[in-house]
């Protein structure tokens, strides 16, 4: 998205799912900060391939400039932890839908460009 439409849309889009009240903080926060070098990622290689791309990424995985979420639920590098060390989430599993820790912060701001419009 940050090559196609660029970073500020990209950004933008990007976060505008997570105001989610029934979304949990610590999920958001993994999001929020991936997505952002996902960003940084594609803006300083603007010529790369998506799967030129995806192996940045992975390469960013592995060299903990993304965060992953443990099993005591905590952030953590995501060069800090083996497969299977991350925090489950499958059935039964799913983070708290109610998130009085989110103090209100659920709501985003109306998006400032419209790529589909020409701005």
């Amino acid at each position: 998205m940050a090559q196609r439409y660029g970073e500020d849309w990209a950004a933008e889009f990007a976060t505008a799912h997570e105001g989610n009240p029934a979304s949990h903080p610590t999920p958001v926060a993994m999001d929020l900060h991936n997505h952002e070098v996902g960003r940084r990622i594609a803006m300083e290689n603007p010529d790369a391939s998506p799967d030129e791309l995806a192996s940045l990424v992975e390469q960013a995985v592995r060299d903990g400039e993304m965060v992953v979420i443990s099993q005591d639920d905590k952030l953590v590098r995501s060069d800090q932890l083996d497969f299977g060390q991350t925090r489950d989430t499958g059935p039964g599993k799913e983070w708290p839908t109610d998130n009085p820790e989110r103090r209100g912060h659920t709501t985003p701001e109306d998006p400032s460009a419209y790529p589909e419009r020409g701005y």
